[in-house]
């Protein structure tokens, strides 16, 4: 006879201390209520966290001492693991397709130098008319994926630095306020994203 052994793993968190994808997995784990031990560290004095990097930079997740790198992997790898990237592999394709939007329009300098502000319209456009297109008030499927939450860290960041660039998009601004009354996704942006 073969029993299940649930084995409850440690997750260890290390980012910078400014808004990064690395807070994207933090709001994954406290969506999901999942205890993790979080350190932010100043850029400045972060030499021997990133030298325990592979790609000698943060974020680092650590789960049971072994150590997980890159922001998109960490959160590909808490979605993945706490059901949080849809129904099937196509439903994961659709939350990267939209992560990876949200990530192209916050480099600016590796597309060319192109300020965000330039950017932004496009962006917005394209996210509101994917929520149109789907109709269930989610990006992917009917239920939350780390693809809505991804994007309501985003919008909120956006609110901050520019108030009113939801308003032309009324599928967007309603996902992100349908996301902000989300008691967990509220406290965490609050509290490790003040929008002031």
């Amino acid at each position: 006879m073969i029993h299940s052994i649930t084995i409850t793993a440690e997750y260890k968190l290390v980012d910078y201390n400014v808004p990064t994808a690395g807070r994207l997995a933090a709001l994954l784990f406290n969506y999901k209520n999942i205890d993790f031990e979080y350190v932010q560290v100043d850029k400045s004095k972060a030499h021997e966290q990133e030298t325990a990097s592979p790609f000698g930079s943060l974020p680092v997740l650590y789960v049971n001492d072994e150590i997980l790198a890159t922001d998109y992997a960490i959160c590909m790898y808490i979605a993945r693991v706490h059901g949080l990237e849809g129904k099937d592999a196509k439903d994961a394709a659709r939350c990267a397709t939209i992560v990876t939007g949200i990530a192209q329009l916050f480099s600016t300098k590796l597309m060319g130098g192109k300020d965000i502000r330039d950017k932004l319209p496009k962006y917005l456009r394209s996210f509101d008319k994917l929520l149109r297109r789907v109709n269930t008030g989610y990006f992917v499927g009917e239920q939350i994926t780390w693809a809505d939450l991804a994007v309501a860290f985003s919008c909120h960041q956006i609110q901050a630095r520019s108030h009113g660039a939801l308003d032309r998009h009324p599928n967007l601004n309603d996902h992100y306020l349908n996301m902000y009354s989300i008691p967990a996704v509220k406290k965490f942006l609050e509290e490790t994203c003040p929008s002031e």
